[in-house]
């Protein structure tokens, strides 16, 4: 599940800007919505939802961020506002997700001026993604070493 997670995140990280399509329109609503999730622990956090939809496209765009303990996302609520203060609104999406209901958001502009970078969205989960990622690794090469201890001693002789 590990290596699942940060291989998704890996295509994220991967994405050239040359990949994204604009898709430009004006915006029909906008919220954010926070919720409260629960892990398989018992451990209770905050997650916040930035959604939106443009009139020109039957489309659900939307942000999420784990805001831990807090009950306001600071950084949605920004864009919010910038998002409403907007006449047109382009989102960058990958031209393989276009067609998608619900494409990922690299990029957010509003009237010529960019909201949400593309590097912002693309480096946000970096560190995360290579610690899952040598985790994943980790814990397969743990599983094969207490498994079959011998088999993988006469592999390294």
């Amino acid at each position: 599940m590990l290596i699942a997670f940060s291989i998704n995140e890996l295509r994220t990280l991967w994405t050239p800007k040359s990949s994204l399509v604009p898709l430009t329109g004006t915006l029909r609503t906008a919220d954010i919505y926070t919720t409260t999730v629960e892990d398989r622990k018992g451990h209770k956090s905050q997650k916040t939802e930035l959604i939106f939809y443009l009139n020109e496209f039957d489309k659900k765009f939307g942000l999420v961020e784990n805001i831990g303990q807090d009950y306001y996302s600071k950084d949605y609520g920004d864009l919010l506002r910038k998002l409403w203060k907007g006449k047109n609104i382009t989102v960058y999406v990958k031209d393989t997700e276009k067609d998608f209901h619900e494409p990922k958001v690299f990029q957010i502009d509003r009237d010529d001026l960019t909201i949400l970078d593309f590097e912002t969205v693309k480096s946000k989960n970096r560190w995360l993604t290579a610690f899952m990622l040598f985790m994943g690794l980790a814990s397969i090469v743990l599983f094969i070493w207490f498994r079959y201890p011998d088999k993988l001693k006469k592999v390294f002789e």
